[in-house]
């Protein structure tokens, strides 16, 4: 009798697990949600009060989010190397407007002037040339 009730409660499990199954799991694993190569933070802009922004990917053009882009206070680079700011949404070279590098110590920085309206950032390592 207790063979038969573990056997039921086994299979009401499985049933249960198997019906919980959506089969997006490949979409997802596929669709890079679960490409950790880059998922290092790597530095962390700063915007109107309360508002922040992660930066995990290195070499990667990131376009700011709304209370952060267009209005930029600090950004506090935390790996060696260092950050830029650009006006435009496609980190175009012309458009830069400040560079903020690792410090030890301190390594939040203030942004001022026009890259205070910045919209995206470029993070990258070593020295900008």
């Amino acid at each position: 009798m207790q063979l038969t009730n573990l056997f039921v409660l086994a299979s009401v499990t499985l049933g249960a697990i198997a019906q919980y199954d959506d089969r997006l799991y490949n979409e997802a694993a596929y669709g890079g949600a679960f490409d950790y190569t880059n998922a290092e933070e790597v530095a962390v802009a700063y915007g109107a009060p309360g508002q922040e922004e992660e930066i995990l990917a290195p070499n990667q053009c990131k376009v700011l989010k709304a209370g952060v882009g267009g209005q930029v206070h600090s950004v506090k680079v935390l790996k060696h190397g260092y950050c830029q700011l650009f006006l435009d949404n496609n980190c175009n070279p012309t458009y830069l407007r400040g560079t903020y590098r690792w410090h030890h110590g301190n390594p939040r920085q203030p942004v001022t002037g026009e890259a205070t309206q910045s919209h995206t950032i470029r993070c990258r390592p070593g020295s900008p040339h």
